[in-house]
């Protein structure tokens, strides 16, 4: 609410003078809006006659009142005429201990804001230091103006039908000078336009994380979900799916300024390929076959995905590309702990990590030497019903005594989404760190889209599994230790158990 709480500091005394007599400038911040005023003072005595001026200015400009006064505990704010002018007219005093500045850090840290930039706009223009005052009053105006925050603004009924938005969403870029209005920038025509009917989301900005292609792609397909049947998928925004009633799909997948797309009719790809070149200049590359280092091969009897060439790349960065290969990544019964003693070398071992992301030594380099043309393998025609294994090992982090998850899921025969990452929490049991991954691999596999990683205790994701098995749409199977495909993301594992968990996976080399 408006005036619920207002920050009150006075700055100085300043060295110069300005050219008003002043030594100090004194601050009102509304804690809602964050809007500042600025009054200029030759004494500090005045801030009483400075509040009551801010008061009347503010109350009767709002229709709002000043319910809360937070400040420090200097005397210009704990006069006895200000405290009792404070209770006449209902207002709390809130005062910060002593040698505490960060308990009125609003305050402080926006009179330190305004100095900044009165110093840099003084310096900038070689201006005599008396004109403080003058800078410090057009700092407090530049940030009381709002910039970059979305703003719909308003499309005149000429220019529109009766079915058609009576908003345009845009950007604030600034103010007219010559044409009155709010200056806006509109990114999907990438124009600037000026308007005064003009609705504002101050605390909304642009996503500017995308491109600007992304974003006039992802307003186009979000104008096809309206006019011709597109869904956005809920749990992946940058999803598209396109259903007809004879069972023809179409799925669209945006990713940066790239278009990915499948489906089941052929005349539906030429309708979408033709919408979008009519809207963009964009090239075709046909069947897909390399995206973000996958490597993708498409024949008749389905698709083989692998990391082919990226695994030699490494192998190269490495100089491990006539290494002896081994079969598994890690040696059996391995356990890994901090040590306390010896120096690594900090640039190369980062970077090893970082190109390989998990993998962190050379035998597991040898291993992907034997193994980098292996890939996984979806049939044409095949299977799709999914079906999950997960799996715990119990602290068998030393240092940290936490459990591994692991879990898998497959369409058909072949996993598509897998992880192996250690639970948030220092489980008691065994049989607990088994509820946290069926509750991790639950999560994943429904997509609940409120779930936080640091989760509550063990009886909540009880209760989360058993409402989901309930209603029908997990089933829990329990399986033997030797047919866990969700063994090989939780521990080392000897040869041949690893190889045939590796099969389970549908790992092949085609």
């Amino acid at each position: 609410m408006p005036l619920e709480l207002v920050h009150i500091d006075v700055c100085g005394p300043l060295k110069q003078i300005s050219n008003g007599q002043n030594k100090y400038f004194l601050t009102f911040i509304d804690d809602y809006s964050r809007k500042t005023w600025v009054y200029f003072l030759k004494l500090k005595s005045e801030v009483f006659e400075k509040f009551k001026e801010f008061k009347a200015l503010v109350e009767k400009g709002s229709g709002y009142h000043i319910k809360t006064l937070r400040s420090d505990q200097r005397g210009e704010y704990t006069g006895d005429q200000f405290e009792e002018f404070l209770r006449q007219q209902g207002i709390r005093h809130q005062c910060t201990p002593a040698y505490t500045p960060q308990l009125n850090g609003v305050a402080e840290r926006k009179n330190r804001t305004i100095l900044n930039m009165a110093r840099s706009m003084l310096k900038d223009k070689d201006m005599p230091k008396r004109f403080w005052a003058e800078v410090v009053q057009c700092a407090v105006y530049l940030l009381n103006r709002v910039f970059g925050c979305i703003a719909y603004a308003k499309v005149p009924e000429a220019n529109r039908t009766k079915l058609e938005d009576k908003g345009v969403k845009c950007i604030l870029v600034g103010y007219g000078d010559r044409t009155m209005g709010y200056k806006l920038y509109n990114p999907i025509t990438q124009k600037v336009i000026f308007s005064r009917d003009v609705i504002f989301e101050e605390n909304e900005s642009w996503s500017w994380d995308q491109t600007e292609a992304t974003r006039n792609i992802e307003l186009t397909l979000e104008d096809e979900e309206q006019e011709n049947g597109f869904e956005k998928c809920p749990y992946e925004h940058a999803l598209y799916m396109k259903k007809e009633t004879d069972g023809s799909q179409l799925y669209v997948c945006l990713y940066v300024d790239d278009l990915i797309f499948t489906g089941n009719n052929l005349a539906m790809f030429k309708t979408f390929k033709k919408t979008m070149f009519q809207e963009f200049e964009m090239t075709d590359i046909e069947l897909m076959a390399h995206f973000l280092g996958i490597e993708m091969t498409q024949s008749e009897e389905g698709i083989f995905i692998s990391q082919s060439r990226y695994a030699t790349e490494i192998l190269k960065k490495y100089g491990m590309e006539t290494c002896n290969p081994v079969t598994t990544p890690v040696d059996s019964g391995l356990e890994l702990k901090k040590s306390d003693t010896g120096n690594v070398d900090l640039t190369y071992f980062k970077s090893l990590v970082g190109s390989l992301r998990y993998l962190t030594s050379k035998r597991i380099l040898r291993y992907i030497k034997g193994t980098h043309s292996d890939g996984l393998f979806y049939q044409l025609g095949g299977d799709l019903n999914r079906s999950g294994y997960l799996d715990s090992d119990w602290g068998r982090d030393l240092d940290e005594r936490k459990s591994t998850t692991g879990f898998v899921f497959f369409i058909g025969d072949t996993a598509f989404t897998w992880t192996s990452t250690k639970q948030a929490i220092m489980t008691l049991s065994s049989c607990e760190a088994e509820y946290v991954a069926a509750n991790s691999a639950v999560f994943a596999l429904a997509k609940n889209p409120t779930h936080h990683e640091r989760s509550k205790h063990i009886d909540t994701r009880y209760h989360f599994i058993t409402e989901h098995v309930k209603a029908k749409e997990v089933e829990l199977v329990s399986c033997r230790t030797y047919d866990q495909a969700a063994d090989i993301f939780t521990k080392p594992l000897k040869h041949e158990v690893f190889v045939k968990m590796k099969t389970m996976l549908g790992m092949k080399n085609l």
